[in-house]
């Protein structure tokens, strides 16, 4: 028998995964032109653009839901040229990241921990199989791209503390974001791939699959603050 808040869930579920998706379908633009993609993001700061957010932060005077509503409408558009996916996945992610606070955070602390177990899971299986109609056709809008990764522009800041533990609260918004990871040792691309639960001598720990360009690494749930505080979301 399903339980009073499961229809309430999926319902956070439906409207999540339209930014996850619109956000993945972007991304997936935006990998054929690294170079024009790092030239848009003089676009954060211009103000002619007033639903962009530089670092997809909200400003502490703005209303949130008058701006969630706003990005909502914009994402009805279907993009057109490479500027066009550019925005829509600003607007994507911000949406994301103000829904999670507006809706999810405070279903979690009502409903207690099954709803924190029951929704992950099904928001995981609503964006893979959005995933499968994405990924094996992407749009292409630049067919002369170069054919290496550069790094993101620094003007790109850090991901702070704030949007660190958003990110992590709902960890399935992390689902469709791709990071850099600025480091001496290892910088490289990367995103999650998979999040798993684990039993192991000393307890029950999430793990987190990153694949840093093709390369899967394990991280347990405790270092992965410390691995998104060194990197920046790649637009």
């Amino acid at each position: 028998m399903p339980l009073a808040w499961e229809a309430e869930a999926l319902e956070y579920v439906r409207a999540m995964n339209v930014y996850l998706a619109k956000h993945a379908n972007c991304a997936l633009v935006l990998t054929q032109d690294p170079t024009l993609r790092d030239t848009l993001i003089s676009e954060l700061n211009d103000p002619k653009h007033p639903l962009v957010r530089s670092n997809f932060q909200v400003g502490p005077e703005e209303d949130e839901m008058d701006l969630l509503n706003m990005w909502d409408t914009a994402l009805l558009d279907e993009p057109q040229t490479f500027r066009d996916h550019f925005l829509q996945l600003q607007y994507a992610v911000s949406g994301s990241m103000v829904y999670n606070k507006l809706f999810i955070l405070p279903a979690v602390q009502k409903y207690g921990p099954e709803f924190h177990i029951f929704y992950p899971k099904s928001s995981t299986a609503s964006f893979e199989s959005s995933m499968k109609t994405i990924l094996p056709t992407p749009p292409q809008i630049n067919s002369t791209a170069p054919t290496t990764a550069t790094p993101p522009s620094a003007e790109i800041p850090n991901i702070d503390t704030d949007t660190a533990a958003a990110l992590l609260s709902t960890p399935d918004t992390l689902f469709g974001l791709y990071f850099y990871h600025r480091d001496e040792l290892m910088p490289a691309y990367w995103h999650v791939v998979a999040i798993s639960t684990k039993q192991t001598p000393s307890g029950r720990y999430k793990f987190f699959e990153a694949d840093f360009e093709g390369e899967v690494i394990e991280v347990r749930a405790e270092d992965m603050s410390t691995l998104l505080l060194a990197s920046c979301v790649v637009p």
